[in-house]
């Protein structure tokens, strides 16, 4: 019972930390969507392309603050926290789609590395993580055909292929690591379970024991014990009655010896001179 209950509070503590992380991501992409707009409206130029750049910036800001603080009703709703992962993959690669169309240029490419590589370190399932790197990929080289021109994909296409490698090898890396925390973590849990099965083991052995201790008044002459109720007993019915002893009678060789003198018997260790007829 102890091993299951502390299974669950570290499967939780964990849940709780990664909720927390993701939505401390959004909160401060957020922060930092709503810093660019102000920047914007501040000093961009005003025309089409200014106003479309403030308007990318407020709806990006009200995206991520919105799945910052409703991220557990939209966890509920998608089914997993991958998947509301997804989501803000999915948001983002609007985002860079948006800005490529709208600020044409193969800057614009480190958009897409940048969600390649957060994506290396956010995603365990293998799915997940191979559908945003070729979007990512994918989207990329649409949007430099479509909006920069042909002569931009040679070079861009060697740098994108370079981020996916190195996204692969950090997924890769990060998944080998947290399986290798895994396996010590349960291997805690068996050792955890263990030290219980053997702490109980030993409470139901010590219970089984009993032991005799303190003084105990037992009358010189006759040897019988009093008890706390002030009778008097055999040693042997007082050792029984307060500990798991059982006693087995028979008679040493000195007693054997008084015995034989005190009936006169003879072959019975006794003095024959001294036997009565």
């Amino acid at each position: 019972m102890v091993a299951v209950a502390g299974t669950w509070r570290t499967q939780s503590a964990v849940e709780g930390q990664s909720f927390q992380a993701h939505r401390t991501i959004c909160l401060w992409l957020g922060h930092f969507y709503a810093l660019l707009a102000l920047s914007r409206w501040l000093l961009n130029p005003p025309g089409p392309t200014g106003r479309a750049l403030l308007l990318n910036s407020l709806v990006s800001m009200g995206l991520f603050y919105g799945a910052g603080l409703l991220i557990h009703p939209l966890v509920r709703w998608l089914g997993a926290l991958e998947n509301f992962g997804l989501l803000l993959v999915g948001v983002a690669l609007g985002n860079a789609v948006f800005l490529a169309a709208w600020v044409p240029a193969e800057i614009q490419v480190a958009n897409f590395i940048f969600i390649q590589v957060l994506a290396g370190v956010g995603f365990r399932s293998t799915w997940r993580f191979a559908l945003t790197q070729w979007l990512c990929v994918g989207l990329a080289l649409f949007s430099l055909w479509r909006w920069v021109g042909v002569q931009a994909l040679g070079g861009n296409l060697f740098v994108l292929l370079s981020s996916l490698l190195l996204s692969t090898m950090i997924w890769k890396y990060l998944n080998h690591l947290l399986d290798a925390l895994s396996q010590l973590r349960e291997k805690d849990r068996l050792m955890l379970r263990q030290r219980v099965r053997l702490i109980r083991d030993l409470r139901a052995s010590l219970a089984k024991v009993r032991t005799l201790h303190g003084l105990i008044p037992i009358c010189s002459h006759c040897k019988r014990v009093r008890d706390d109720a002030g009778f008097w007993q055999q040693v042997e019915a007082y050792v029984r009655d307060r500990s798991e002893a059982q006693f087995s009678h028979g008679i040493c060789p000195s007693c054997l010896v008084d015995v034989a003198r005190e009936f006169g018997l003879r072959g019975m260790g006794g003095d024959p001179r001294t036997t009565t007829e």
